[in-house]
């Protein structure tokens, strides 16, 4: 089974997080490649990224995803095409 979450607030992501953590420990499950793990040996894992594409070349010449963490800054996405 997998399901994704869209929680309202990041209160509410951290209380489910912590929750599914806690009722999945023990069981066997992947590893999910492309995101954080909850904590060390969790099957919840997590990532943080827009739902708007947001591409931009790179100093290398490359076009590369990006996301905005806060109003004014502008990262290079983990998640890449």
């Amino acid at each position: 089974m997998f399901i994704t979450v869209y929680p309202s607030s990041d209160a509410d992501a951290a209380r489910l997080a912590q929750e599914l953590h806690r009722v999945t420990a023990g069981l066997a499950g992947p590893r999910i490649l492309s995101d954080q793990p909850y904590a060390a040996h969790s099957l919840v894992h997590y990532r943080y990224d827009s739902f708007v594409a947001r591409r931009r070349l790179s100093d290398n010449d490359l076009m590369v995803c990006t996301t905005r963490d806060v109003p004014s800054r502008t990262a290079v996405s983990p998640i890449t095409p």
